[in-house]
This record gives structure tokens, C-alpha cells and sequence, in this order.
């Protein structure tokens, strides 16, 4: 059911952006002078951008949508502009510069966040204890929302993993969201083959995300043959478990938010000891609340992939839907790290925040 209504979501979402445009494109002159006097043939010249919209959401709905919102809503809001600059200037201008600037404006946009979205940066940070935890501590390497071809295909992420891997991490934490609902089987493989590759002291883990267990379930693959395939790579996955790490530390894994039968945090919490450094790996970052009353020292999440697209991001502080857009956040004695993850979901693009892996070092005091 939830399909359906995203669909129809999209679909409605098309239509109103194909109409829109139509009645936008009859106003620059070239359809004017092409059309020659003709409404019909004006409206026929008009429709073609319309109609080629409509072609591409057969192609990939999820991609044309958002791009023909953004360019609905940038259009809207210079069609504003030249309605307060008309009235101020009380002057009509032949050339139809909202429409011109509307197309410029989001040709650039998206082209810089075609290019955000690829440039994947290492992010380094340092957390510090005062827990017994020795003195060459704990290097973390996090990597969240692959969402794996999205932005890269299963080959192009061997490189990508291979960057991560000059950092010589001590451990790897996969934050969820590995692969997307409509990750191809053949990618799937390919990018868990070089997590297969991933040699550490500690070894590889995972926590699943929303969309790891397929939302709309049209993949070629099951959930199950991913577990297979993660086993298969020695990726341990955590799901509402704990794992002992050299005695001095402990990593808990929970299962993701949208799970019917996930722990709540604090029954997690009770076998692990007060000295030895916890870490939580949790997909989304929604229940600070909660895990800052257990007290785990440190929580890494993804999710969010730092708003991706301005300012479509800036809402889920706005209405409180997630706990942290980005970044650290400390309560109490917990220190809380959101990563914007390595890609995103349904389009390659990213103007809300860089995409990143995450070095976290964590030093005793």
C-alpha cells in the first residue's frame, strides 16, 4: 500500500510540473516566433519539454520528479521576482528572463551537486575517555548510506573502499543503508566482494537500514541473500547484539527503527560493563532521548545524508523528525556522531552537506 501512495505521489507531483511548464515555455519568444501566430502550433512548441518530462519518469520517476520540483519551485519563485521588478520598473519586457534565469539556476544546482555527491571527502574526528582503554586507543572507519547504485556501482565502490582502507583502520562500522531498494544482485556482489577485502584488526560490522530490508521490495535479490552474502565476506552483522572488541571495548548493534520487534536501548545496555568504552551503531538518529539515558559512550548513525538537497534537509529539523541532521552532538557523557553518509537515495545529487567517510579516532585522556 505504501507503493502505491508514493507512486501516486510521484505521479501527481509530474503532472502538476508538466502543466506548469507548458504554460511557462509558451512565453519565451522562440515558441512566439516558431509558432507564428498560431495558438495551437504555440502550444504544440510548448508542450515538448512537457512531453519529454513525462518520458524520462517512465525512465526513473524518483531522479525526474525531484529535478522537475526543484525546477518548478526555482521557476515559481523567479516568476515572483519578475512580477515585483515589472511593478517597480513599470516596465514589459519581451525577453522572458524568469524563464531563462529558472533554467540556468537549476543547470547549475544540480550540477554542483552532481559533482558534491561524487567528491566523497574524509571526514577525521577525536573522541576522548577517561576509560581505561590503553594508548593507541581505538580507529574507527564509518562508512553510512552506500545505498549502492545510487551514485557508484558494486565496482566503483571497491575503489571507494580501498580509499577508506589507507586510513589502516583498527575496525570498519557499516552504518545501514548498504544497499537500496533497487540495488541490481550483480552490484550487490560486487560491492560485497570488497568488503571481503577490508583487512582490519577487529574485523567488519553492520547494522541494517531502512532500506537494506527493501521497502518496495522490486530488487532481484532478498534480504536474505544479502546476509548470505555478508557472512560469506566475514561482515559480522549486529542486530539488537553486542560484540566484545579486545576486552576494553564493546560494540552494540540494533536493529533499525522502522524493525516491529527492535530492543529498546537500555535492555541492550545491561551486560555491558561499566568499564569497558561502549559504542552503539544505529542507523537513524531518533532516540537520543533514550540512548543518552543509557549511557553508552559513543552512538554513530546515518540516515539522513546530511539534507542532501537544500533545503528539502532543513525540514527534518523543522518538523523534529530526526534527532541531529549532521555532525556531533554530545548529552550527558554520550557523544553522538550523524554522518552524511557515502551517497544518498534516488538521485545523485548533493547540495545539503559532502559526502563522507568518517576516521574517528578514539583516545584515552
Amino acid at each position: 500500500m505504501g507503493m502505491y501512495i508514493w507512486y501516486g505521489f510521484l505521479i501527481g507531483m509530474i503532472v502538476i510540473q508538466a502543466v506548469y511548464f507548458v504554460f511557462r515555455v509558451k512565453r519565451f519568444y522562440f515558441v512566439e516566433k516558431l509558432s507564428r501566430g498560431s495558438k495551437r502550433a504555440q502550444f504544440a512548441i510548448a508542450s515538448i519539454p512537457s512531453l519529454v518530462l513525462i518520458v524520462l519518469a517512465f525512465v526513473n520517476m524518483v531522479h525526474t520528479a525531484i529535478v522537475g520540483m526543484y525546477l518548478f519551485m526555482i521557476w515559481l519563485l523567479c516568476d515572483l521576482v519578475g512580477v515585483i521588478i515589472r511593478k517597480f520598473t513599470k516596465k514589459s519586457y519581451k525577453i522572458y528572463f524568469a524563464g531563462i534565469a529558472a533554467v540556468l539556476i537549476t543547470v547549475v544546482f544540480f550540477g554542483y551537486g552532481y559533482y558534491n555527491a561524487h567528491d566523497i571527502k574524509k571526514t577525521e574526528i577525536t573522541v576522548k575517555t577517561d576509560k581505561e582503554i590503553g594508548p593507541d586507543g581505538l580507529k574507527i572507519a564509518l562508512f553510512t548510506d552506500s545505498h549502492v547504485g545510487t551514485m557508484f556501482d558494486g565496482k566503483e565502490f571497491q575503489k571507494i573502499s580501498k580509499d577508506i582502507m589507507k586510513s589502516n583502520p583498527d575496525i570498519v562500522l557499516i552504518g545501514g543503508d548498504y544497499v537500496d531498494d533497487d540495488t541490481t544482485k550483480q552490484e550487490m556482489l560486487d560491492a560485497t566482494k570488497a568488503l571481503g577485502e577490508m583487512k582490519t584488526k577487529y574485523g567488519v560490522y553492520m547494522v541494517m537500514g531502512n532500506h537494506d530490508g527493501a521497502y518496495f521490495n522490486y530488487r532481484n535479490f532478498s534480504t536474505n541473500d544479502l546476509r548470505k552474502e555478508l557472512a560469506k565476506n566475514g561482515v559480522v552483522l549486529l542486530e539488537d547484539n553486542l560484540k566484545d572488541i579486545n576486552g576494553k571495548f564493546t560494540l552494540v548493534g540494533r536493529k533499525d527503527k522502522s524493525s516491529r520487534n527492535r530492543m529498546p536501548i537500555q535492555d541492550l545496555m545491561i551486560p555491558v560493563k561499566k568499564s569497558s568504552y561502549s559504542i552503539v551503531l544505529d542507523h537513524q538518529p531518533n532516540d537520543f532521548d533514550a540512548e543518552a539515558k543509557a549511557k553508552p559512550d559513543l552512538v554513530l548513525c546515518g540516515h539522513t545524508h546530511g539534507g542532501q538537497l537544500i533545503p528539502l534537509g532543513w525540514t527534518t529539523e523543522l518538523f523534529h523528525t530526526n534527532d541531529c541532521r549532521y555532525g556531533e552532538v554530545k548529552r550527558g557523557d554520550t557523544t553522538f556522531f550523524t554522518s552524511s553518509g557515502i551517497a544518498g537515495w534516488g538521485i545523485p545529487y548533493k547540495t545539503g552537506c559532502i559526502s563522507e567517510y568518517v576516521i574517528i579516532n578514539v583516545k584515552q585522556k
